[in-house]
């Protein structure tokens, strides 16, 4: 596919601001010197439709190419299907729910520091490149990087809503990720950055509404096929789209940069329901089709090759296997996600019994006949997953070894074992703060919102 020119590509400059941090001298690089970070964010990709995570269409091949050449988690976690708090606790290591910033539409507060500072501070160029608003600068995304592009046009946008979570829009909302990339590239051959650089590139296809080139669709779609046939063979489309445009991104890293000596991370912040629990979307469940997700890491400098890792990771290990692997100093900030590298260089046994915590966003969001209200937990821990909704009265438990797709609820068969993970979960939010995150509501959002007639109502 012929990528669009980007000779009209929208440009936001900012105050270069180069640091003079050396490596540290005594970095376990040898003479190769600091690499390049590549971390690229798929939005809406469960890890199921992956082929390296054993989906059967091909989907992914850019994808399962960089796997090949590196380390899969074959277990990992966002820690609820909603893109802000996902992202939120990617670059910090910390739980949403310590963030409190537990649903979309509140932004990151200045007090939390990120994986972009902490690369900054030890003399990368940092740089990214989005394609929604949710992880626009409006939510705290840019901190930490010299430049960030968020622009967004009203006429290329998918998805056209003057009001999300209670805040005005102003201009587009999301753009193609092959321009997202092209704009990318545009930057990286206009600046030629010196390494060390820590380029993120988040990317926007899988999510709806769909809309990409037939071609994409006439691969998956075919005769006689059921309208949710129809609807998830729209989603793997969307995802090819995308990895295509990460295709273009290793291409030049390959040609132009020195991708031997590159850390390619590829996660994404949740998955998307498709009817597995009868619901399209995310942003409303824990079940695995909203939070499970892909975790590749590679670097050849100091990752085998064709790596399966059993060791159950989750977004906020990213920030302290990042600094890890890089030998770099973190400056004291403090992470409550684990450093992963130990498993990558399997110099220490998997703990298979490590607790993932989960969460639904609160409120809860609100379609059609849904009853949500109050908080939602979750935790994985084993075999066995555990849901529960307090002021619903409800909760869940799946034993995963026969149940993989959250079917068969046995809390009623097993009270002491619901209890036991009840327990891991309350034992968890008495060690959440809370409070760091604020919202961006301005005067004019809330007119906008009373014209409306949204008044004060929960986000839709």
């Amino acid at each position: 596919m012929e990528p669009p020119s980007r000779s009209g590509v929208v440009r936001i400059r900012v105050a270069a601001v180069l640091l003079a941090f050396p490596f540290a001298a005594c970095s376990p690089l040898g003479g190769a010197g600091p690499p390049d970070v590549l971390l690229v964010v798929v939005d809406t990709l469960r890890a199921d439709h992956v082929g390296s995570y054993g989906y059967s269409r091909a989907t992914t091949p850019r994808i399962d190419a960089v796997a090949a050449e590196g380390a899969a988690f074959e277990v990992a976690y966002a820690p609820m299907g909603t893109t802000t708090p996902a992202h939120a606790a990617l670059f910090t290591s910390k739980e949403p729910l310590g963030l409190g910033l537990v649903r979309n539409g509140l932004a990151l507060s200045e007090e939390a520091v990120t994986l972009a500072e902490i690369l900054g501070r030890n003399g990368y160029r940092t740089a990214a490149f989005v394609s929604s608003y949710p992880v626009s600068r409006r939510f705290g995304m840019a901190q930490g990087f010299e430049y960030f592009d968020d622009e967004f046009s009203v006429d290329s946008s998918r998805v056209r809503d003057p009001i999300w979570e209670q805040l005005r829009v102003e201009g587009g909302f999301d753009r193609d990720g092959s321009a997202t990339v092209d704009a990318a590239l545009d930057w990286l051959e206009t600046e030629a950055p010196a390494s060390p650089l820590f380029l993120w590139i988040h990317l926007f296809d899988p999510h709806g509404p769909h809309r990409r080139p037939q071609r994409f669709e006439d691969f998956f779609i075919g005769p006689g096929m059921s309208r949710r046939e129809q609807i998830i063979a729209r989603y793997d489309a969307n995802v090819r789209y995308a990895d295509e445009a990460i295709g273009k991104l290793v291409d030049y890293f390959s040609e132009s940069r020195d991708w031997e000596n590159t850390l390619v991370v590829i996660v994404s912040d949740h998955g998307e329901g498709l009817f597995d629990h009868g619901w399209q979307f995310h942003n409303r469940t824990t079940y695995e089709e909203e939070v499970r997700i892909p975790f590749i890491l590679r670097w050849p400098e100091r990752i085998d090759a064709s790596l399966r890792i059993e060791q159950p990771a989750r977004l906020i290990d990213v920030l302290p296997t990042v600094v890890s692997a890089l030998d770099i100093d973190a400056g004291g900030a403090s992470f409550e996600g684990i450093d992963l590298m130990p498993h990558v260089h399997r110099s220490v046994a998997p703990d298979l019994s490590r607790p993932i915590f989960l969460q639904r966003p609160y409120p809860a969001a609100k379609a059609g006949a849904a009853t949500e209200v109050g908080y939602g937990f979750g935790v994985r821990r084993g075999a066995w997953k555990y849901f529960e909704a307090a002021d619903e009265g409800r909760r869940e438990l799946y034993d995963l070894r026969g149940d993989g797709t959250e079917q068969s609820d046995v809390s009623l068969d097993s009270p002491g074992r619901a209890d036991a993970m009840s327990a891991l979960i309350q034992e968890w939010r008495t060690r959440q703060k809370g409070g760091l995150a604020h919202s961006v509501l301005t005067p004019r959002d809330k007119a906008a919102l009373e014209a409306l007639g949204y008044g004060e109502s929960p986000s839709r």
